[in-house]
């Protein structure tokens, strides 16, 4: 079973690239990673801790999986962790018309907006200061941490082609055309989800 505790510091420095040169600065961390490189999207399936500007914290689903959060509807079609609304699907939705990332289908933010949570409550550190983030992970259940504070709780890991549980797989961090550090990178096995 995966079970392990996921820790490391990031901030953001002064460098964008094509083709995301004009918007927030973009990463993210990926668990229970399976597959190739490039097996969904430009990854391989994977579960996303977002690391981007304004966002650090919140759920994007990628490939062949799913997970359950506690999270409210927002206005309009997006929805936001909060621990006492009851459990919402999150599972990779098709995005683009072919495998170049070049052509958004039509109803782009419907299908966003399944693949997608955001994090609650906001405790990012402003530009150029050091985040602390946290990931826990224990059999099908995983925890956001942004500078102490849990963000997101997140319950039944599986596998959407076959119902299977997913409970291990690769790390990987992104990088999105920004200019990004880490550091203080520790990975430590645990034999029990934490009370936070």
């Amino acid at each position: 079973m995966w079970q392990l505790s996921f820790k490391l510091k990031v901030k953001w420095g002064k460098d964008k690239h094509v083709p995301k040169e004009k918007e927030g600065r973009d990463s993210g961390l990926l668990y229970h990673g399976f597959g190739e490189p490039g097996s969904a999207y430009a990854w391989m399936n994977s579960h996303e801790m977002q690391i981007q500007e304004e966002n650090i914290g919140d759920y994007i689903a990628i490939g062949d999986l799913e997970i359950d959060v506690p999270s409210k509807p927002m206005d309009g079609i997006f929805y936001q962790y909060d621990e006492n609304s009851a459990l919402r699907t999150y599972f990779s939705a098709k995005l683009y018309k072919d495998d170049r990332l070049v052509e958004p289908v039509d109803g782009f933010n419907d299908s966003w907006a399944k693949m997608y949570v955001m994090k609650y409550p906001d405790k990012e550190n402003k530009y150029g200061e050091w985040n602390d983030i946290d990931l826990i992970c224990y059999g099908d259940s995983s925890i956001h941490m942004v500078n102490g504070t849990v963000v997101m709780r997140l319950f039944n890991s599986k596998k959407t082609s076959d119902n299977s549980p997913l409970k291990a797989g690769k790390i990987g961090l992104q990088s999105e055309g920004a200019e990004v550090y880490y550091k203080d990178i520790r990975l430590k096995r645990i034999d029990k989800m934490p009370e936070l």
